[in-house]
């Protein structure tokens, strides 16, 4: 069982890894590339944030390695592991990549995770309604719940700075929030966005 204080430490970087690597198992460039066809601007990592974040997963055995396999024959291997083989013996240049997938564990913290993400946090809001598709549709439409209740806190802090010193910054940030607010808003009921209904 995976505690929901243990799965709300997990950073932004481990968060979009483990749903990249749920989709499929890959090695590091692999989910680099996947973060960002993922979730695009916000699934921007740097290799220097990918990699350790990878490390710290499998050392915490919410991912395994597949390992470094480019020297070994699949066709000398039975089926299910050769087909393994071959998945994880990506090479390029020669070089054997070493290939992720996500453990049972993973598995279970992520969905925890998501459960409890901060909806208050772009990063962590977008990576978790992107990924809603992997929990239960009540926690789905908690978490778009708790996605427009922080944007309804944002404006409202926003109209309380105006008040105090009106900037352009602010209104940049109130009409992307506006923005957000009102697709959340038109979303169709079986959502379950709107606090109104």
């Amino acid at each position: 069982m995976v505690s929901s204080e243990r799965a709300k430490e997990l950073t932004a970087v481990e968060l979009a890894t483990l749903v990249v690597l749920e989709a499929a198992p890959a090695h590091g460039y692999e989910v680099a590339r996947r973060l960002q066809a993922t979730f695009g601007e916000i699934g921007r990592f740097s290799y220097g944030s990918i990699y350790p974040a990878l490390a710290r997963l499998a050392r915490s055995g919410l991912i395994a390695s597949v390992g470094a396999v480019g020297r070994l024959d699949p066709a000398r291997l039975p089926g299910v592991l050769a087909a393994e083989l071959v998945l994880a013996a990506s090479t390029a240049g020669g070089r054997s990549r070493r290939t992720y997938r996500i453990t049972d564990e993973g598995r279970a913290r992520l969905r925890t995770a998501l459960e409890f993400a901060d909806m208050a946090d772009d990063r962590i809001a977008t990576i978790a309604l992107v990924a809603s598709s992997l929990v239960a549709p009540e926690t789905r439409r908690a978490l778009l719940r708790g996605r427009r209740r922080s944007l309804v806190e944002r404006l409202e802090e926003l109209d309380r700075l105006e008040q105090e010193m009106p900037d352009l910054w602010l209104d940049i940030v109130r009409a992307r929030t506006a923005s957000e607010l009102a697709v959340l808003d038109a979303a169709p009921a079986g959502y379950g966005a709107s606090t109104t209904s």
